[in-house]
């Protein structure tokens, strides 16, 4: 079976070689097949399927770099939409879950794992249940003749060296999962506060306007922020707070975007360093685009330099928040690069899959709070759950000024 393995990054030291990265293509034209160890099919031009309900893959690694491994998985879901429109995935390291997936389309995710725990001292095993395998050809409305049980396709392996800090953290939050007892719920709270004074303690870390607009219309607020109004992906911004956003608006990274066809539309604006989309407030046709962009770049700079110092105050929580599935290892490296810069938490909003814990709360960690709420809107925006986004509020408030369910900082092991 085909795998291609391919060093980057690569130092020596002394006599051994010291390998900082490694890239596992699952391709038919490579070799060697030694780490597809049971449950794959043969290989394909692109990838390697997963078959039946379980599957195992052994990895050679060297152990005289770290401790801990950041491990990156891209992959293929055997769907056929309206028939079969998901498999589930739990990713196992050493009899331990590390990871809990559905997948509706092709993804990529990562877990964090210790060698230390691992049985081989010069291999480490992942194994992946996949129930939901099943032939294309045994699918409803299908006229293939394929019987494999196909349930995920292997396209590529990342291995990097990770530290304690990180393990620490994606720990924490796939393990630290509470029993629906242990949620806060709003309901148990009892405040004088309005809804401005709870919505004014939390500050936007972008997604899309959800959570700006959340403040507007539940607390009738128009709190300042880099990134209320703003579009961002998780990457990029926990690499601007790490940068403390200090290059953030050059002017050959910002553009000016203009909806001509919408003419009650407000002029938006693209700063393309941080992939950032946001809202001006300012309508179009009052000012030239040069104009424009020279008071865009100063306002950026002004709220850049605003989040940084809420982030080292500690006082605000830090909404972070998606539709979309966001992968726990970037949700830890945002709160790390969150605590090295100050005493801020950040509050994780997702969307409830079951009715039962919708608009509670739960710490994960110092630093980390979990959140979920009823639905999460999508663009344009037009059905928000106010009451369920103000309930998750107020229970998050109360863990972070009560600090329940204490776990050590990260930071401070």
């Amino acid at each position: 079976m085909g795998v291609s393995v391919r060093g980057v990054g690569v130092k020596i030291a002394g006599p051994e070689l010291i390998r900082m990265e490694m890239v596992i293509d699952f391709v038919a034209a490579s070799n060697p097949d030694s780490m597809l160890q049971s449950g794959f099919s043969r290989p394909e031009e692109n990838l390697t399927w997963a078959i039946g309900t379980q599957s195992c893959l052994r990895i050679p690694i060297e152990r005289n770099t770290s401790n801990y491994l950041h491990v990156s998985f891209e992959i293929t879901p055997h769907v056929q939409p309206g028939a079969l429109n998901e498999q589930k995935l739990t990713v196992v390291f050493e009899h331990t879950p590390v990871k809990f997936l559905t997948v509706t389309k092709p993804m990529s995710f990562s877990v964090v794992v210790s060698t230390e725990h691992a049985s081989e001292n010069d291999h480490i095993v992942f194994e992946f249940l996949h129930p939901n395998g099943i032939g294309p050809g045994q699918v409803s409305g299908s006229k293939s003749k394929d019987m494999r049980p196909l349930a995920i396709a292997l396209k590529r392996v990342v291995i990097r060296t990770a530290n304690h800090e990180l393990y620490f953290l994606v720990t924490s939050i796939v393990q630290n999962r509470p029993d629906k007892d242990d949620l806060v719920l709003s309901d148990d709270l009892h405040t004088e506060q309005s809804n401005g004074q709870i919505l004014a303690q939390f500050e936007s870390l972008g997604d899309n306007c959800e959570f700006g607009l959340v403040q507007r219309s539940a607390g009738k607020i128009e709190p300042l922020g880099l990134l209320r109004f703003s579009t961002i992906n998780i990457k990029d911004l926990t690499r601007g707070i790490d940068a403390e956003f200090a290059d953030i608006a050059l002017i050959e990274n910002m553009e000016v975007v203009k909806y001509v066809d919408v003419p009650d539309h407000d002029i938006m604006m693209r700063e393309t360093n941080y992939g950032m989309l946001y809202h001006t407030g300012k309508p179009q046709g009052i000012m030239e685009d040069d104009k424009l962009i020279t008071v865009e770049r100063k306002r950026l700079k002004i709220l850049a330099r605003k989040l940084m110092e809420d982030i080292e105050l500690g006082e605000k929580l830090l909404v972070v928040k998606s539709k979309h599935y966001v992968d726990d290892v970037d949700i830890a490296k945002l709160v790390l690069a969150v605590r090295r810069k100050g005493k801020a938490t950040v509050l994780w909003v997702c969307e409830a899959e079951e009715q039962a814990i919708a608009d509670s709360c739960y710490r994960v960690c110092d630093g980390l709070i979990r959140g979920y709420v009823d639905r999460i809107d999508v663009s344009p925006l037009r059905n928000i759950s106010l009451l369920s986004w103000l309930r998750v509020c107020r229970a998050a408030l109360q863990l972070h000024s009560r600090r329940m369910f204490m776990i050590p900082s990260p930071v401070e092991i």
